[in-house]
């Protein structure tokens, strides 16, 4: 049985902390106001859980509630992780805090812009869920349409969809990332991305056109560098070769050369 009555807590005036017995105390600060703190020990260290402030939450309320973090505790339990879970942020609270705590190292540009541009595509398919809410069907339904179609991107979102995962798993919203490897076998192939060759600098034309015209290669593979395609502009005259002059003749001077 407790120390403090129900008259006892509404006449409490004095700015302390009065115990009730065990690990419940009534915290009473120099404004006046009331609250319930639950003193506890997890893994060892020693933490202040509130309760509630009076009288929204009564003497009896407040019993029973460090009653219920007692037996927790002694089945292994951690209420501060169950307190913190009742406070769970939804994705976007999620990816904005994460924001927040990179945007120093990250400073602003293009990745800053792009991370809250994927966060905000995001937030359609998820919506305002509780970042504990979102299961593997949901990430699922955001990458599967874009995953073949749009590989590139869907890499990207499935990247920051990890990041975001990851902190909630690390702050204990949730016990699996399921943008990870927990989705890996539901993903179709992804195509693979061609690499583009660089364009070379006006400076290096020549070596280039050295390295093709002493390859090994054929020579009909070595005018395919001089062939005229849509996607390669006008046509270049092959090197090494002089290119045909004719002569017309001219009123001043007789004769002209045109290429």
């Amino acid at each position: 049985m407790g120390k403090l009555t129900v008259s006892a807590v509404k006449a409490a005036t004095r700015p302390s902390r009065h115990a009730d017995g065990a690990t419940l105390y009534l915290n009473v600060k120099r404004s006046g106001a009331k609250s319930w703190v639950q003193r506890v020990a997890v893994d060892g260290r020693r933490h202040d859980l509130g309760l509630g402030p009076y009288p929204v939450v009564s003497l009896a309320k407040a019993r029973r509630r460090a009653a219920d973090n007692c037996a927790l505790i002694a089945d292994g339990g951690d209420p501060l992780a169950r307190k913190r879970m009742a406070k769970v942020s939804t994705f976007r609270e999620a990816a904005q805090l994460i924001h927040e705590a990179n945007v120093e190292r990250w400073k602003t540009g293009r990745h800053t812009d792009r991370w809250l541009q994927l966060v905000e595509n995001a937030v359609p398919a998820f919506g305002e869920k509780a970042i504990d809410r979102i299961g593997r069907e949901d990430v699922l339904g955001a990458l599967v349409p874009i995953w073949t179609t749009k590989p590139e991107y869907a890499r990207k979102f499935r990247q920051r969809l990890r990041i975001i995962l990851d902190w909630a798993v690390a702050h204990g919203y949730v016990s699996q990332n399921f943008a990870g490897d927990a989705i890996r076998g539901a993903l179709p192939a992804m195509p693979a991305v061609k690499e583009h060759h660089r364009t070379l600098r006006y400076a290096e034309n020549g070596r280039a056109i050295e390295a093709i015209e002493n390859c090994r290669a054929s020579k009909s593979v070595k005018l395919l560098w001089a062939v005229p395609r849509p996607d390669r502009g006008p046509k270049v005259a092959r090197p090494g070769r002089p290119r045909r002059t004719k002569l017309t003749s001219t009123r001043n001077s007789g004769t002209s050369l045109h290429p």
